[in-house]
């Protein structure tokens, strides 16, 4: 589901909650849920004076060295 939402977002736009919902064809709660999941690991943000999402500037990893280095910090 993540990877949908992301698929969705973009760098230079921001897009409401209601718009990825309608287009990974599920909740606007379950969207929610995974934003602000995604929120707290800096992999998106939300538009502080208005509604809406977009991946953030900082370069994304793969999800495979994402899981090395969390692994190796043990």
């Amino acid at each position: 589901m993540r990877s949908k939402i992301l698929d969705t977002l973009v760098k230079d736009k921001w897009i409401s909650t209601a718009t990825i919902s309608k287009s990974v064809g599920v909740t606007t709660s379950t969207v929610l849920y995974h934003l602000k999941n995604m929120e707290r690991e800096e992999a998106v943000e939300r538009n502080t004076k208005g509604r809406g999402w977009r991946i953030t500037p900082f370069q994304q990893i793969e999800l495979t060295e994402y899981f090395s280095k969390r692994s190796s910090r043990r």
